[in-house]
C-alpha cells in the first residue's frame, strides 16, 4: 500500500488528532487520527493518519482483503523523517453478532533488508483469549524505515462478520532526550454473513 496514493485519493472522515493527551514532558498519547477509507471491489483499505501540531507524524494503514476463508491483513507504518520507531502491538480481534469469535492468526516476518538487524516477534493469545497479540519491539534496521507486516486471519465459525486491529504504536524524536510519542488507533472491517465459509 503506497501511504500517499491513499491518503490523496480518499477524504477524510474523522478529525486530526493535533495535540494529544500529554502525559510525562517530551511525551505525549494522540488517539484521536484521521482516517481514510478506500473500498474497491472485494478490498478494504483503511489509513490512520497521526498529526503533531499540525505536521504529519505518522500513518497506520492495513488492506483488509477475503479469499480462502481467510482475511489477508497486510500493514503499514509510515512515520516522518527524523522519528524512530521503538515499538509496535497490534491486537487482533474477530466478532460476530455481537460475540467474540475463536480465529486462527498468522504473521509473515517484517522486512529488515539484506543482512539487517532482525525485530523480536511475539504472537500469543490476550489475558482474556478475546484476541492475539502481534508484539514486534527492537526493530534494528526497521526503526527508521516504513514498515509493513502481512497478517492473515481464519475465523472459526462461520458467524464472524467483523475483524477489528488495535494498534499501539511508540516513537521517538530527537534521540534519547528527545520527544516520544505513543499513537493509538483501530481499523474495523465488516464482512456479509458467511463470508468466511470455506468453498
Amino acid at each position: 500500500m503506497q501511504r500517499r496514493s491513499l491518503l490523496a485519493t480518499v477524504g477524510a472522515v474523522g478529525a486530526s488528532a493535533l495535540a494529544g493527551c500529554g502525559l510525562a514532558s517530551g511525551h505525549e498519547t494522540l488517539s484521536d487520527p484521521t482516517e481514510h477509507r478506500d473500498d474497491h471491489g472485494d478490498t478494504r483499505e483503511r489509513a490512520l493518519e497521526f498529526s503533531d501540531g499540525g505536521e504529519a507524524l505518522a500513518d497506520f494503514g492495513i488492506r483488509a482483503t477475503v479469499s480462502d476463508g481467510a482475511v489477508s491483513l497486510p500493514v503499514e507504518i509510515w512515520h516522518r523523517g527524523g522519528t524512530e520507531l521503538t515499538a509496535v502491538e497490534l491486537r487482533v480481534r474477530v466478532t460476530g453478532d455481537g460475540e467474540s469469535v475463536p480465529a486462527r492468526v498468522w504473521l509473515g516476518a517484517p522486512f529488515a533488508g539484506d543482512g539487517g538487524d532482525r525485530p523480536s516477534v511475539s504472537l500469543y493469545p490476550a489475558e482474556d483469549h478475546r484476541a492475539t497479540v502481534v508484539d514486534v519491539h527492537e526493530l534494528g534496521d526497521l526503526r527508521d524505515e516504513t514498515t509493513t507486516l502481512d497478517l492473515r486471519v481464519e475465523p472459526l465459525a462461520g458467524s464472524a462478520t467483523t475483524v477489528a486491529v488495535d494498534g499501539t504504536i511508540e516513537l521517538t524524536e530527537g534521540g534519547t532526550l528527545g520527544d516520544s510519542f505513543t499513537l493509538e488507533g483501530t481499523h474495523d472491517f465488516a464482512f456479509e454473513a458467511g463470508a468466511f465459509a470455506s468453498e
